[in-house]
Order: structure tokens, then C-alpha cells, then sequence
């Protein structure tokens, strides 16, 4: 079979004609069941087992070089998406393609700014917002912030701690003069009801906000740091010891040394 290209004001013809055009859910159904007796007569996709060649991907690249997708079919896909089940299946295939895959700067840059544009509709914001309140949040641990905390937290417990981390952010490092609020002082084992030296340190707003997710990395990351810096004693399971005459293991500068290598 001859190659037959379609020329440019041929395209534009078909384009025109096509351009918000509306698909039925009778029509839908139609193509629906049409491609299913296609496939199951035996039909394989061209593209089946094949890959782009680097040349082609190339072409393909510069042909969608300056489109934009309208806000029409934006919100078509948007709907389309809505309350879509992903498998685990294909989350697996999905996570694996993008490992290990660099991101350039600028494309860091342009999801930055199209997220900025996102969260500027107050709808988008509103659903968001909603998707994470409650048992929702990943980080959800059944309301345990409601709970009240020990005799011991008070305000110079809390201040105490900040000066022997000579007001100063343990994990970034920033001084509590380049800020316009006081160190957040944070429970390294998460326990509200634990408030002791050797179970608090002194963070910023920002690093504090960072301890909610991977809190077991977290948690060896600061006793490790109280260790280091102060001597406290802990067992190899982070419970904390106080007489040091029964401490049995524990962390030790070698286990140090490996999570300097983790950060």
C-alpha cells in the first residue's frame, strides 16, 4: 500500500470540522462494542510489541511543539479521570517507569507553576482540601491530636529544651533570630504523653511539617543526633534509658556514622 499524507489544509478541515463535537454516550457505547468484536476477531494493535524509534519520537515530539490543550478538553479528561480505580497493578508499572527517570529544571519549573495555577481555583482547592481531612490523610492516626498532653509539657519544659539546642533548628540548622516565631518543640517518638529530654528537640516550622510522613526514618534520624550531641542512651529498639550503668547495646557511633550516610 502507497503512503497517503494528508495535507496541511486537509488536516485543518478535519479539525474544524471535529472541533467541539460532542460525542453521545449512544455513540460511545457503539464504538465501545465495535472495537471489542474488532479485538476479539484475532485484530492486534500496529503498535503492539513495537517501540517508537528514537527518529519518530522526534517527529512526534516537534508535531506537538506550541499545542495547547484547550480548557474544554482539560475538563472533558478531568471528568473522564474522576473516580477512576487504578490497580495495584498498574500503580506497580507505573511506579516503575518513573524510577530512576530525571526530571529536567525546566520541567521541574513548568509543573511547579501549572501546580501554583491549580491551587488557585478555589473549586480544585475545596476537593483537594476535602480528600485529606480525617481518616482521609494518610497520616490519620485516629485522632490522637485531640488527646491532652503529660503533666511535664509545659512552657519551660518547652523552653528548656530550646536552649540546650542552643536555639537552634536540629535538623536545618537555622537560629531562632532569622525567625519571627519560636523553635516548635517536637516529640521524637510521637508520644504526647512522653515529654522528656531525651525524647524532644527543637525544629523549625518547616522541618517540623516534615516529620508527619516517614516517621520511623525521623525518630532514628533525632535519637541518633541526641546521641551524638548530648549522650543520651537508648536500646536498640528506642526506648530510652536513663541509667546509663544498665545500658546494653544501643545506639552506637557506628550506627551514627550510617544514617550521616542516609542524610
Amino acid at each position: 500500500m502507497s503512503e497517503y499524507h494528508k495535507s496541511l489544509l486537509h488536516k485543518q478541515r478535519i479539525s474544524a470540522v471535529h472541533k467541539g463535537k460532542i460525542i453521545s454516550e449512544e455513540q460511545k457505547k457503539k464504538q465501545s462494542e465495535s472495537m471489542k468484536k474488532l479485538y476479539a476477531s484475532g485484530h492486534k494493535h500496529p503498535m503492539l510489541g513495537r517501540n517508537h524509534t528514537e527518529e519518530a519520537k522526534e517527529k512526534l515530539r516537534q508535531a506537538r511543539l506550541g499545542s495547547h490543550v484547550s480548557d474544554y478538553v482539560k475538563q472533558r479528561v478531568r471528568e473522564a479521570q474522576t473516580g477512576r480505580i487504578v490497580s495495584e497493578k498498574t500503580k506497580e508499572k507505573n511506579r516503575l517507569a518513573r524510577l530512576n527517570k530525571k526530571v529536567s529544571e525546566v520541567t521541574r519549573l513548568n509543573m511547579k507553576e501549572a501546580a501554583k495555577k491549580r491551587w488557585e481555583d478555589e473549586e480544585y482547592k475545596r476537593i483537594q482540601i476535602n480528600k485529606r481531612i480525617g481518616k482521609n490523610n494518610p497520616n490519620y492516626r485516629g485522632g490522637i491530636q485531640y488527646e491532652p498532653y503529660d503533666n511535664n509539657w509545659s512552657r519551660n519544659f518547652k523552653n528548656s529544651v530550646r536552649k540546650r539546642d542552643n536555639q537552634i533548628c536540629m535538623n536545618c540548622g537555622i537560629h531562632r533570630e532569622k525567625l519571627n516565631y519560636s523553635l516548635e518543640v517536637h516529640h521524637i517518638d510521637y508520644s504526647k504523653t512522653n515529654s522528656v529530654k531525651e525524647n524532644c528537640i527543637s525544629l523549625c516550622k518547616s522541618c517540623h511539617s516534615l516529620t508527619q510522613i516517614n516517621r520511623p526514618y525521623w525518630t532514628k534520624l533525632f535519637y541518633a543526633k541526641l546521641y551524638q550531641l548530648y549522650g543520651y542512651k537508648y536500646t536498640e529498639s528506642f526506648q530510652i534509658i536513663n541509667d546509663i550503668d544498665i545500658m546494653k547495646g544501643g545506639i552506637t557511633n557506628k550506627d551514627v556514622n550510617k544514617i550521616k550516610k542516609i542524610v
